[in-house]
């Protein structure tokens, strides 16, 4: 749900948006520009979410630290404004 709501202010102000979930239909692929997805694997033991999340998190740094790299000036304050919109959706 916040995810959703962060996306949804993040088309708002006119971004391109790029949505990270599981294989299959989601409330974020319908207001997601580009959506990449990980496998959607339950296997015993919660091993399968497990490599979901991590790639999820891999994907998810590798994506900010080469936006940040190309602009880093610019970054500090997106930093800031994505804190605020944060904060307005808790």
């Amino acid at each position: 749900r916040e995810v959703v709501g962060a996306q949804m202010q993040a088309v708002e102000r006119r971004a391109t948006t790029i949505g990270l979930s599981q294989l299959g239909a989601s409330s974020l692929s319908k207001v997601t520009v580009f959506m990449l997805y990980v496998p959607n694997e339950e296997k015993s033991l919660r091993l399968g979410s497990m490599s979901s999340r991590f790639a999820m998190l891999a994907i998810t740094d590798l994506m900010y630290l080469e936006l940040a790299r190309k602009n880093v000036n610019d970054t500090r304050k997106r930093i800031i404004e994505t804190r605020r919109t944060i904060e307005k959706i808790r």
